[in-house]
């Protein structure tokens, strides 16, 4: 599999950004100083990261997969605490299909269960957006 250059990671990130209609000033912050928020998964309100255990779990994914974390949904579940890495990945030829996904809400996230790590899971999770333009966790 060919490495997908940073920066075509980041356009496709910021494309799927303003499917998923997340709020605009978010997205700014994303494009124009790399900063990744968390959105909370009750009130889908934007924080910047101040937990450094997160950030550090951020850049080991990014540096073991090679992959683009553009924001984390933080929710909590009767399973424990879970935040989701929303990513880009460098299976380039898979995301118009998965352009097609976000429309239905469907997103992919390796998702940290912070209480409970061995239940860590990648794959599709479902979100709908607040009128705010933040994003919840459903499924």
């Amino acid at each position: 599999m060919p490495k997908v250059e940073r920066e075509v990671k980041k356009a496709e990130a910021i494309r799927w950004m303003n499917i998923l209609g997340v709020n605009p000033d978010v997205i700014k912050m994303f494009e124009k100083q790399d900063i990744v928020m968390a959105c909370s998964g009750v009130t889908g309100t934007y924080l910047p990261l101040a937990d450094p255990i997160l950030e550090a779990q951020i850049r080991e994914f990014e540096q073991q997969w090679d992959d683009l974390v553009y924001m984390v949904i933080r929710t909590p579940s009767p399973y424990g605490w879970l935040d989701s890495l929303l990513f880009i990945d460098n299976y380039q030829d898979e995301w118009e299909f998965a352009n097609q996904e976000l429309k239905d809400g469907y997103v992919l996230s390796w998702t940290i269960n912070q209480d409970h790590p061995i239940c860590s899971d990648m794959g599709s999770i479902i979100v709908e957006r607040t009128q705010s333009g933040g994003l919840i966790r459903r499924g």
